[in-house]
C-alpha cells in the first residue's frame, strides 16, 4: 500500500529524525510503500501548519492509501483537530495509523476506536456550547424558553431580541 509519513516537532532544537526512523521501519514491517514524507516545525496546537495542509490535499488526491504518524499528538493537539483529521481520512478513503498509540483504521479495532475518538469530540462540543451559553449570556433560570441546541434556558439577550420584535407590530 502506498502510505505517507507526517512528521512533527514544536521547534528547531528538536530532531525530526527520530519519528522518521520509525514510521520508514513500521512502513517497512507492513510492507507498504513510503511515497511522501510530510514535516512541519510548529506547535501541533498550530492549526495552519503548511506540510499538514499539503498531507491533506494530497490525501485529498487519493495520493495514498495510509498516513502513518508516530503519535496522535504529532498529528493533532486536540481532540476537535484529530476527529477532524480522522473524518477527512475516512472521506477520502484513506487509513490512519498512530504507531505508539497502536491504532490502525484498515483494522475494525481501530475503526472502533475512530468511532469513540468522534463520539468524545461530539461530546466535547456540546459541553462547549453550553458552557459558552451560560458564560456569554446572563442566563434566566426561570424562563421556560429552551435553547435548540444544548436545551438550557434561552439568553437574557435572546428574550430580549424576541420581546423586541413584538414591538414592532
Amino acid at each position: 500500500m502506498k502510505s505517507a509519513a507526517y512528521v512533527r516537532v514544536s521547534t528547531g532544537k528538536q530532531d525530526l529524525d527520530v519519528q522518521l526512523q520509525e514510521l520508514r521501519e513500521f512502513a517497512t514491517r507492513k510492507g507498504w510503500q513510503l511515497v511522501a514524507v510530510y514535516s512541519d516545525v510548529a506547535s501541533g496546537a498550530k492549526e495552519d501548519r503548511l506540510e499538514f495542509r499539503k498531507l491533506m490535499a494530497d490525501v485529498a488526491r487519493g495520493r495514498f492509501g495510509a498516513v502513518v504518524v508516530q503519535r496522535f499528538d504529532r498529528a493533532a493537539r486536540s481532540v476537535r483537530q484529530l476527529v477532524e483529521t480522522l473524518e477527512h481520512l475516512r472521506r477520502c478513503r484513506t487509513a490512519f495509523v498512530s504507531i505508539k498509540e497502536e491504532i490502525d483504521t484498515t483494522t475494525p479495532a481501530g475503526e472502533l476506536i475512530f468511532h469513540v475518538m468522534a463520539a468524545l469530540a461530539q461530546l466535547e462540543r456540546a459541553l462547549y456550547h453550553c458552557q459558552t451559553c451560560m458564560i456569554e449570556f446572563d442566563l434566566i433560570a426561570e424562563s421556560s424558553l429552551k435553547c435548540e441546541e444544548c436545551q438550557g434556558p434561552l439568553a437574557k439577550g435572546s428574550l430580549d431580541e424576541i420581546w423586541d420584535d413584538d414591538d414592532d407590530e
